[in-house]
């Protein structure tokens, strides 16, 4: 046997002893790090070392094989999540206690001056006001109900720029305004009463939406609702 020969099937051994003894560590972290609510996607970082596969329970009867997955919490909660980081027959295991909190809401009771709920106005909101004064695509949107209901769940406590508006065939009802603030984990609920304009005042809807009048928002209290 020759030399050469020898020390290549020396070095394949050593290589292959080594691939072998090499034990995965597993690791992960969670997005959104901060204040992750029901409803939110929450998305897993694998840290893992020297894995070639994974093994995923997120406490709340689901689970996943893949390398970076996500998962929805539908309710609120402590929940114990758990990776296996598996590399032939050597399995390391990290887990986390993930704390769920209750998602923030922000909604609102849209009326006619006279106090008549308003159906199907549409709710259009931003976080850039540039965008809210110049009638750009909403960043979140929805239709009230009947009793002149909408909301927006999963939001932050940032400022939020509304635009509400309804085109009827006898005219415009408009209004926009900002939210400030929201508690975090709780229901805030605004109400706001919109202005009409005939048609015979009303221009084009961007160019009202751009001028809309300020509209009024009150914060109430669940108490003064149920």
């Amino acid at each position: 046997m020759s030399n050469k020969f020898l020390i290549t099937l020396i070095l394949t051994v050593m290589i292959i002893s080594q691939s072998c003894s090499d034990k995965p560590t597993a690791g992960f972290r969670v997005e959104p790090r901060d204040n992750p609510e029901a409803g939110d996607t929450i998305k897993f970082i694998n840290e893992s070392i020297d894995a070639l596969s994974y093994e995923w329970d997120f406490g709340n009867g689901t689970t996943s094989e893949e390398e970076m997955p996500y998962t929805i919490y539908d309710e609120p909660g402590v929940y114990d999540v758990l990776l296996n980081a598996i590399n032939e027959d050597r399995t390391d295991t990290s887990s986390m206690i993930l704390q769920i909190y209750d998602p923030t809401i922000m909604s609102f009771f849209v009326y006619k001056t006279d106090t008549t709920p308003i159906f199907a106005c549409n709710m259009w909101v931003y976080t850039d006001s540039s965008a809210y004064y110049n009638f750009a695509e909403p960043e979140f949107s929805s239709l009230t109900d009947k009793e002149g209901y909408a909301e927006f769940q999963n939001m932050e406590d940032t400022t939020y720029y509304v635009l509400i508006f309804k085109e009827t065939s006898d005219g415009l009802y408009i209004g926009g305004g900002s939210v400030e603030s929201l508690f975090l984990n709780e229901v805030n609920i605004f109400t706001a009463f919109i202005n009409f304009f005939p048609n015979e005042e009303k221009k084009s809807l961007q160019s009202e939406a751009k001028h809309a009048p300020p509209l009024y928002l009150k914060q109430m209290n669940q108490s003064e609702v149920y």
